[in-house]
């Protein structure tokens, strides 16, 4: 959406179809709908994507929307760097809630390298805080801005 300066958050929306091959994920076709909050202020960095995706195909096709929420927030050292800490969640479907100990809530301090207009890169490594969170994750993410 067009950025309005009055609003504490410039917002965009992300809306991806998933088409799976089994071996990775049971669920063959997906639909996530991603929401975009964003605010830059100095060297401040802040992004909230309250995401909800929903099975298409598969054997959850039959549950409701889930509730995936994750945020970041980052300082800019210097022009190249910024360092930061990114959340991801998954909480289950919208309409009930898992209980806590099944949810998935993880932390990744985050170092982002903005090596060039084009390219960006990130990398984390993230520490799962309940019982059904993955312990320990390694994440790298290559962005490539596409002009227009």
């Amino acid at each position: 959406f067009p950025e309005t300066p009055r609003l504490f958050f410039n917002i965009s929306l992300s809306v991806e179809f998933g088409f799976n091959r089994s071996e990775f994920e049971a669920n063959r076709r997906t639909l996530e709908i991603r929401p975009i909050l964003e605010h830059e202020q100095g060297r401040l960095y802040l992004s909230i994507n309250p995401v909800v995706g929903k099975a298409l195909k598969g054997p959850d096709s039959d549950e409701s929307f889930d509730f995936e929420p994750s945020v970041k927030i980052g300082w800019n050292v210097t022009k190249i760097i910024m360092a930061g800490a990114e959340y991801y969640g998954a909480t289950g479907a919208l309409t009930d809630f898992e209980p806590w100990p099944e949810q998935r809530h993880m932390i990744f301090p985050t170092i982002d390298l903005e090596v060039s207009p084009d390219w960006e890169l990130n990398f984390g490594v993230g520490r799962g805080f309940t019982s059904a969170s993955q312990r320990w994750v390694l994440k790298s993410i290559v962005g490539y801005r596409f002009k227009h």
